[in-house]
């Protein structure tokens, strides 16, 4: 599986997964670090053979794209997948309630470029910023296209991941089981594509390289038929 569509699927499953994602062109990921990460992240055993088996398939395997993510759930192999394009992050692997979304997000980026075409229209779109007004509108529903800032991943904050809608809160709830805190970007990104809404991430280096700033907040742009009551209380731009 190497398509974004079919990757969300996923994301509303049950757990634990077991994932790692690495470049084969570097090599600077081994075996050894891969099985310590899974050792440290008390991935189980029968989750730890397959990704291995698939880790040590891509090292000899000559594809053209070698970045590869891997995601195991329950021993069985779901995800080995050959993604386009460089590296986003650094190489890691782990044992989690979610598997992580950004390796999908960012090799999915001629999906998402097209995405960011088709929303610069010339008419007028309303966007709300900061992440508890993005929050809010991604739970309502009402968010077309979330943008992220690609260094928000970087970030210790987190939001509470939900088994159902509204997909994300900022605390636990006890309508809804949670699978425990993420990294924000983690849980936008994830509620954001559950809601049917596209998610774009952003990458600036020249700007960011150049600056020591924090990484911009999020951005949604709202659906037409909720501009006027989404989010009341947040900042509100015109796009």
């Amino acid at each position: 599986m190497s398509d974004l569509a079919d990757f969300v699927t996923l994301l509303s499953e049950p757990g634990p997964w077991t994932f790692a994602y690495c470049d084969g062109s570097r090599r600077e990921f081994s075996r050894s670090d891969l099985e310590n990460d899974l050792l440290h992240a008390d991935a189980p055993g029968d989750d730890v053979a397959p990704l291995l088996r698939a880790f040590d398939e891509a090292a000899t395997s000559h594809v053209s794209s070698p970045v590869r993510y891997i995601i195991v759930r329950g021993g069985e192999l779901i995800v080995n997948a050959a993604l386009s394009g460089h590296r986003c992050h650094r190489e890691f692997a782990g044992h989690d309630s979610i598997p992580p979304v950004l390796p999908m997000l960012w090799h999915g980026r001629d999906f998402a470029a097209t995405a960011m075409r088709r929303a610069r229209t010339p008419e007028e779109h309303v966007q709300v910023g900061g992440t508890r007004a993005v929050m809010q509108a991604v739970q309502r529903g009402q968010v077309r296209m979330l943008m992220l800032d690609v260094r928000m991943w970087t970030s210790e904050k987190t939001l509470e991941a939900l088994a159902a809608e509204p997909w994300v809160d900022d605390r636990e709830r006890t309508d809804v089981a949670g699978y425990g805190p993420v990294a924000v970007a983690e849980a936008l990104a994830r509620a954001a594509l559950l809601s049917g809404a596209r998610v774009v991430v952003e990458d600036r280096a020249d700007e960011a390289a150049r600056s020591a700033r924090a990484a911009r907040p999020p951005r949604a742009i709202l659906s037409e038929t909720v501009v006027e009551s989404a989010a009341p209380h947040a900042p509100v731009m015109a796009a």
